[in-house]
């Protein structure tokens, strides 16, 4: 088993970053390419007038904004507006996740190559982890869960491959997951 910091620099983002400015279009990474106002303005249907007079600029409510937090609790049963959090991208997902989840000694698959966001969690916590490589085969990632497994990070499609994980093989993991799985 090699640990994260073993793997560093060969994060997400450095296993992408030879591809950045030879692509016509990127699809692995979480920023946008630089748009102009002019061309922000065709995209959405405004005019630069109207967008630089009319349009706020900055983030929405921390945690999402109420009426979209009770939208998503509307088609979970159950759950109610308070218990959801809506995040500003999926690194800010995974740091939650990590700092709710993992423990010290606890041990998670981390499919690779990962956000560093979720690796230095991951260290940060003091958690065991081991990897897997894209494209996910899970009979392994079903023989590296073990009894201190508190989690497995697979993302489908697998960003920056875009390998998929089909929903058989995800519900065969869940149920690894369960107590006495």
């Amino acid at each position: 088993m090699t640990g994260l910091r073993e793997l560093r620099p060969f994060g997400h983002s450095s296993w992408s970053a030879p591809f950045h400015d030879a692509s016509t279009m990127r699809l692995s990474s979480a920023e946008a390419a630089p748009l102009t106002i002019a061309e922000l303005s065709v995209i959405a249907g405004i005019s630069v007038e109207a967008m630089l007079r009319d349009v706020p600029l900055g983030y929405g409510p921390s945690g999402g904004s109420p009426a979209l937090r009770a939208a998503i609790a509307a088609t979970l049963p159950g759950v109610g507006a308070d218990s959801v959090v809506v995040t500003t991208g999926a690194g800010e997902a995974l740091a939650a996740l990590v700092e709710t989840l993992i423990r010290p000694g606890d041990h998670a698959v981390v499919g690779w190559p990962a956000p560093d966001c979720l690796t230095v969690g991951l260290e940060r916590a003091g958690c065991d982890a081991s990897t897997v490589e894209s494209p996910f085969d899970v009979d392994e990632v079903l023989a590296l869960i073990s009894p201190t497994t508190r989690a497995v990070f697979l993302s489908s499609p697998h960003n920056p491959t875009g390998a998929v994980v089909g929903a058989a093989a995800l519900t065969r993991i869940a149920a690894a997951l369960e107590p006495g799985g």
